[in-house]
């Protein structure tokens, strides 16, 4: 594929925004997974795994590179029931571009409150892992993502972070699944959501932890509705 896409790093990152558990998506993957860079990227698989692997250019007006690989295993899969795992990295060269953490609680229209360090960075490492598990409408989901970034004065600063979602649909069906990706509901009804997500910059000694509940209800494959109560705690 080639032309502006979402690079092949992190399974909540790749789900499409209208079919996200929760109405905001994890603090670590907002912060850190990339989102769509123009590039060249290559995938396949069969029906158990799938693969990606790209190069891409994060920012059009910025001279920065990154390659980035993505590999889904499907080791069990049987009628309503299905595990994933995952890995992907991303090695970025950012030339001195800007680079900053700052985030909101998931809540996208407040204020950011995470604020990092300031750094002209040269080089920056992510790694991410990820679990699935679907059974008879309920979901469970996973991720792990850490990044480490060198600035042009050849100082790192670490950051990392993580989250566990879960949500049951009343009506006992599973979302879609396919290539590697987590999809959308597929059938009318409530869906009861939870999340406990944590974030941590290392050096600049800063951590969060949000909790969240949530229910959502789809009419249709074009509405639906979605509410969550999140409480989120800061540590300096």
């Amino acid at each position: 594929t080639i032309g502006k896409q979402k690079e092949g790093f992190g399974l909540e990152k790749l789900a499409h925004s209208r079919d996200a558990l929760m109405i905001e998506r994890s603090l670590v993957t907002s912060a850190l997974a990339p989102g769509r860079s123009l590039g060249v990227n290559l995938s396949g698989g069969e029906t158990v795994y799938n693969w990606q692997l790209g190069y891409f250019q994060p920012d059009e007006n910025e001279s920065a590179t990154a390659i980035t690989g993505r590999f889904a295993w499907l080791p069990w899969r049987h009628e309503n029931e299905l595990v994933h795992i995952g890995f992907a990295f991303s090695e970025r060269d950012l030339y001195g571009s800007e680079f900053r953490i700052n985030e909101t609680m998931e809540v996208h229209t407040s204020d950011s409150l995470i604020e990092g360090e300031k750094l002209l960075a040269d080089k920056e490492s992510l790694q991410g892992i990820e679990f699935l598990w679907q059974q008879s409408g309920f979901t469970a989901m996973a991720e792990w993502q850490q990044a480490k970034v060198t600035d042009t004065d050849n100082v790192e600063y670490d950051y990392r972070g993580g989250y566990l979602q879960m949500s049951y649909q009343l009506s006992g069906d599973n979302r879609k699944y396919k290539k590697g990706e987590l999809g959308k509901v597929t059938t009318r009804g409530w869906e009861l959501t939870s999340r406990y997500s944590q974030f941590e910059l290392v050096e600049e000694a800063n951590e969060v932890k949000i909790y969240s509940v949530g229910v959502n209800y789809t009419a249709n494959e074009n509405l639906k509705f979605m509410g969550d109560y999140i409480n989120a705690k800061q540590f300096d």
